[in-house]
């Protein structure tokens, strides 16, 4: 069995990256930062970036551009040295590549900087695969595209914590699921229907046993 991994969200913690360019933001343009607990809160729940700024005082034509605003910075030197690796992925990924094959797709505009984040946090040598998908609104239609090649016939899960990586592996006949360590709720998350919804990846080595055995089936 092949099980396919996102990254952002999955095996790194975004959150410190995201609320710098948040608050990095609004000061920018004079708003009023929400309390962490709130910005979350509303972000996981699928609140929009817009919507956000809006939120926070911003008029709308800057509150607009915020979205544009994270693309530009999202990958940079800055914002990527904060992404940190949850707690309990290396030892997971460790004992999952011993039992199967595993691959890694990420919606990123910087390959260089991606394959370079990867080895500076230890994480390559797990993925037989790792690739770049595109980051538009197009992302899970490139994600299935990639993770298809890769596949094709071979039974597959794919992981990860946002509506883009779920859709993709229903692309590709794949079994989902969806973890709720991210940037997305629990009940967010099961609205879209994942085939299994977990906690973290920690939970992960054991799920991936019982479906390969059949011990348990996709819903």
């Amino acid at each position: 069995m092949t099980i396919c991994f996102d990254l952002d969200g999955t095996l790194l913690d975004v959150r410190p990256k995201y609320e710098r360019l948040y608050r990095l933001y609004l000061n920018r343009h004079d708003g009023r930062a929400l309390p962490m607990e709130e910005f979350w809160q509303m972000k996981r729940s699928g609140i929009s970036n817009t919507e956000l700024c809006l939120r926070s005082g911003l008029p709308e034509a800057a509150a607009a551009a915020f979205g544009a605003f994270i693309r530009d910075e999202v990958e940079s030197v800055d914002s990527l040295k904060l992404d940190q690796v949850f707690h309990g992925v290396p030892q997971a990924l460790a004992e999952l590549s011993d039992r199967f094959e595993l691959c890694l797709v990420s919606c990123r505009r910087d390959r260089a900087a991606f394959e370079d984040q990867l080895e500076r946090r230890g994480l390559r040598g797990y993925f037989r695969n790792v690739g770049v998908a595109s980051s538009d609104r197009e992302s899970s239609r490139s994600k299935a595209c990639i993770l298809g090649g890769w596949i094709g016939d071979s039974r597959s899960l794919v992981v990860g914590d946002s509506e883009a990586d779920l859709d993709a592996g229903r692309r590709i006949g794949a079994a989902t699921c969806a973890l709720t360590s991210g940037v997305r709720t629990r009940e967010f998350l099961a609205r879209l229907n994942p085939d299994f919804v977990a906690r973290g990846i920690e939970e992960l080595p054991d799920l991936a046993d019982r479906l390969n055995r059949g011990a348990i089936v996709p819903s």
